[in-house]
């Protein structure tokens, strides 16, 4: 399923379909009670019945127009999205799966990982040059993971004080060619006289790892106070120069909730 939590109120429509009012319940996540509707409760067809919805709409009000007009998306069509795109544009379109905690799904007796690379085995995915990359922040599931797919796999950094320690970069070693942060982790904006990679970045590197940014976006909620323009959470901050100091650095890849802002970007950078 392409959503970005388990719970599924934020972004589809769950809460007004009246034949899955009593699949709301509570239960347990990360040591809180969190009452929702789980997307382990529902088979694949229910998922898929379901329309999507923007899940931030104080963030981004302008995608409320959109609310009930896609449907959920399965993991096998995000890939055939992406070979159309392959014979539409002749280029290479990749997909980036995450897996979001394969540990409390296997406390609930799902083997999301084992189910990852069946699927995508089954899809032809079957070599470590195919176009996926598959992200957890687990190290364990994906270690796994290499054991039973051919994949790239790339571990996603998401609590601060770990991966500022450089024993992630040993944790890390074995379970991912390359290793996915937030921008502030990745890129030293007080360098001078541009913005630089980090030591945690650099330390990455001389691991052998490739290293990737997490979603660059354009609101002011989601910019580090530098680039931050205006005075409201929703507001355009300077995403451009975000996107700019990335590619600069440079970092290997990014995810961007602006690709033609990104597009723009590496037009003015190789124009130099």
């Amino acid at each position: 399923m392409a959503r970005r939590s388990e719970t599924l109120s934020a972004s589809t429509e769950v809460a007004i379909r009246p034949e899955f009012a009593d699949r709301k319940t509570t239960k347990s996540v990360d040591g809180r009670d969190v009452t929702d509707w789980f997307c382990e409760d529902f088979t694949l067809a229910e998922l898929q019945s379901l329309k999507c919805r923007e899940a931030e709409p104080s963030l981004r009000p302008q995608n409320v127009r959109y609310d009930g007009t896609e449907p959920v998306l399965s993991l096998a069509d995000v890939l055939a999205i992406a070979r159309a795109g392959c014979v539409r544009t002749a280029r290479m379109v990749g997909v980036c799966v995450r897996l979001l905690r394969p540990a409390r799904f296997e406390g609930l007796g799902l083997d999301v990982v084992q189910r990852l690379a069946d699927e995508l085995s089954i899809e032809g995915y079957v070599a470590p040059a195919a176009a996926v990359w598959v992200q957890v922040s687990e190290p364990e599931a994906l270690r796994a993971f290499g054991k039973i797919s051919p994949v790239r796999r790339m571990l996603v950094l998401e609590d601060k004080a770990l991966a500022s320690d450089p024993a992630t970069i040993v944790a890390a070693q074995g379970a991912a060619q390359a290793v996915c942060a937030d921008q502030a982790l990745l890129i030293d904006f007080a360098a001078q006289p541009a913005p630089t990679l980090t030591a945690l970045a650099q330390g990455l590197r001389a691991a052998g790892f490739q290293v990737f940014s997490r979603t660059a976006r354009a609101e002011n909620a989601f910019l580090p106070p530098p680039l931050r323009r205006g005075e409201q959470p929703a507001d355009r901050g300077d995403v451009q120069k975000l996107i700019r100091a990335l590619m600069s650095a440079p970092v290997d890849g990014l995810a961007t909730d602006v690709p033609a802002d990104a597009a723009r970007v590496r037009r003015a950078l190789a124009a130099r």
